[in-house]
């Protein structure tokens, strides 16, 4: 599965501090909007505004007109019910263990503890609880949109292979620029009269832009993308996290410089480059010499079965017993439990998230507790850990994972659009209805 940067994790955090969950009791106010089985009333819309406008003014960005604004938030939150409604129709849920992930993930790349980002939120005027839901939601939406194109998205080991000759060939440091982007959008098949009216506004947005006109502000009205209400901001991107109709336009570029228009699958894009930096070119990996014993899950037994079952071992080998004899006698592991449960060294991509936290949380020479992964039951014991030096590897899965997400990046949009377009969608405000989309 399609695993999300870092970078849209903390982009979960901008949203959470601009919207609040509409996901409340429908009130006995006006429905605006019907989308699929779920409505959006007048109070939602308002709130919703309410909170956006709020964010754009913390942010110091010049608000749109109120009627632009409503309609680009009553986008937004059509396309969140829809994508809402099918993790619902498929069972798709989200744990308290993934928000937690997500939470140390964004506490970690803002440089604080966990305590210091609940006091961040704190000081915007955050509840904590209502984040730590927007952040609920905002995975759920990424398992959605990553189920819906995961089988489109394949890196190859060419592609890497492909991508680092052409750094190596650069003798540069590879930059990372920080992108805005404006997105005029064409429906699925445009005529030359949608694709001729499409390009005319892109170009007229350019010469404003170009006359001093706010990028941000144009951002927040104009775009059909999804990070408009986040002034167009696609985070910090590296060449081959970009598509590939930007890379060229973009690589030879400043910053401040604007870019466009580039025309796309699903419209014409403008791009604004606000910053870049060099790319750090060492890398070092933590490893960690482990051992376990392992047993396999039957769905007829609850887990307490298997808990309790370690639980006993957990207390033998804390009195002295062998672990490598338990390992051989109980482990369902064969390739393990032949070599007295030793897994060699690992590092955390090699495992699953719940195995690395605990491997990362068990002190040298410790037993951790019996815990569970998909795979089954654990548990497991430290034996060393060590520093080395990683660059290739760490530069190979770095190129894979921005390959992907720039593969991702062409997909997500042209699948939202296609979402809508199969789906029963009505805008009953006429103020905020457009006959393209309606």
């Amino acid at each position: 599965m399609v695993r999300f940067s870092r970078q849209l994790l903390l982009s979960a955090m901008i949203v959470a501090l601009s919207t609040a969950s509409y996901a409340n009791p429908k009130t006995l106010d006006s429905v605006v909007a019907v989308a699929n089985d779920d409505v959006i009333t007048q109070a939602q819309l308002i709130q919703q505004v309410t909170f956006v406008k709020q964010n754009l003014t913390k942010q110091q960005i010049p608000l749109p007109s109120d009627k632009v604004l409503r309609k680009q938030v009553l986008e937004h939150m059509i396309s969140f019910s829809l994508q809402k409604q099918l993790a619902e129709k498929y069972g798709m849920k989200v744990t308290d263990a993934d928000v937690d992930r997500a939470l140390q993930s964004i506490a970690e790349g803002q440089k604080m503890s966990l305590e210091q980002l609940r006091a961040a939120a704190a000081a915007d005027g955050v509840d904590f609880n209502d984040f730590r839901q927007q952040i609920h939601e905002q995975i759920l939406i990424q398992h959605v949109q990553q189920s819906a194109l995961q089988d489109k998205i394949k890196v190859s080991d060419q592609e890497i292979d492909d991508y680092l000759r052409v750094l190596k060939a650069q003798l540069m440091q590879p930059k990372v620029y920080h992108i805005q982007d404006i997105l005029i959008a064409l429906p699925e098949s445009p005529t030359s009269e949608q694709i001729q009216a499409a390009k005319q506004r892109a170009e007229n947005l350019m010469q404003s832009l170009r006359q001093g006109a706010n990028f941000d502000q144009l951002a927040v009205a104009e775009s059909a993308g999804e990070e408009a209400l986040q002034r167009g901001d696609l985070g910090w991107r590296r060449l081959a996290e970009l598509p590939t109709i930007f890379v060229e336009p973009v690589k030879n570029k400043q910053k401040g410089d604007l870019i466009g228009p580039i025309r796309a699958d699903n419209g014409f894009h403008i791009l604004k480059i606000a910053d870049m930096r060099g790319d750090e070119q060492v890398h070092y990996a933590n490893e960690a010499h482990v051992r376990q014993i392992y047993l396999k899950t039957n769905p007829n037994y609850p887990a307490k079965v298997y808990q309790q079952k370690l639980q006993k071992l957990r207390t033998e080998l804390l009195h002295g017993a062998d672990f490598a004899k338990l390992a051989e006698t109980y482990s369902d592991d064969p390739v393990t439990a032949s070599k007295g449960g030793d897994m060699g060294w690992i590092k955390a991509n090699m495992i699953s998230p719940a195995f690395a936290s605990t491997v990362e949380n068990t002190p040298v020479g410790k037993l951790s507790q019996p815990f569970a992964t998909p795979a089954g039951w654990h548990l497991i014991q430290v034996l060393e850990r060590k520093k080395i030096e990683d660059t290739a590897n760490y530069k190979r899965e770095q190129v894979k994972a921005m390959i992907l997400q720039r593969k991702f990046s062409e997909e997500v949009q042209s699948w939202l659009q296609q979402l809508r377009n199969s789906t029963y969608v009505k805008i009953l405000d006429p103020s905020l209805a457009d006959e393209k989309k309606d």
